[in-house]
């Protein structure tokens, strides 16, 4: 079955050239140069180009405000690539990230290169193709407010629900330690040496979906509105693999 995988980081250049692997279990995906800053869309994009009447807008403006602005945003690229994965199979998805830059001399170290993890995200190409027409953005606006209903209703665990088809945990491994981080909330740390980051997945109604830690995803599902955003803005997908660029 085929699937989009895309990932968005934040990157902080210091001097030198540095890169990231993309990788499904052992299978190379792509290999990326990181040699100039990459930095969030702010929440002024969001003021500025999506409808006053936007619920989308209202929502996400509610987010940054809650989260004083830690709500990630796009970033000012997006790596998305077109990938077959077998019925079945529920691979790792895994971030290789090589940050060997910095100033660091007898001990001492003031200046380095950064990364900080923004997005990791899955879902079926037929899927995605539907959010790039629209297809979502009408319609959840709906369910949302019915969904609100539904949980008042939900008296259990059911109603905590789980972010599709992105994932905001991440188990990060560095050369001193191994460290799981939310990004979404409170997590705002960027890493400045080497280190890789990991993605467990699983299926979900006939589908993969991105499991992130060990907690298995359970609940009422809810849309990620940055995915929604990308219908709106689709000129911010600025990396396409070639491969998907002319499916779609």
């Amino acid at each position: 079955m085929k699937y989009v995988l895309f990932v968005s980081i934040s990157y902080k250049h210091y001097k030198k050239e540095n890169y990231f692997r993309i990788f499904l279990d052992d299978i190379l995906v792509d290999e990326i140069t990181l040699s100039k800053d990459i930095n969030r869309v702010g929440i002024d994009f969001v003021k500025n180009n999506l409808d006053k009447d936007s619920w989308l807008r209202r929502d996400l403006i509610r987010k940054d405000k809650t989260t004083k602005g830690k709500w990630p945003l796009l970033t000012e690229r997006l790596w998305i690539y077109e990938v077959e994965i077998p019925e079945g199979n529920e691979p790792e998805i895994k971030l290789d990230f090589k940050i060997a830059d910095s100033n660091y001399t007898n001990g001492f170290m003031t200046k380095s290169a950064m990364v900080r993890l923004e997005k990791i995200g899955l879902v079926s190409l037929h899927e995605f193709k539907k959010m790039l027409k629209g297809s979502y953005y009408e319609a959840w606006g709906y369910f949302k407010n019915q969904r609100k209903k539904f949980i008042e209703m939900l008296k259990h665990e059911l109603h905590q629900g789980f972010i599709w088809p992105t994932m905001d945990k991440f188990t990060i491994k560095t050369k001193n330690e191994s460290t799981e981080l939310q990004n979404l909330w409170d997590w705002d740390e960027w890493i400045g040496e080497d280190f890789t980051a990991k993605v467990k997945t699983i299926t979900k109604h006939r589908t993969l979906i991105l499991q992130g830690d060990s907690i298995v995803p359970k609940g009422l599902v809810s849309i990620d509105p940055i995915f929604l955003l990308l219908s709106k803005h689709k000129d911010v997908i600025n990396i396409y693999n070639e491969d998907i660029r002319s499916n779609i």
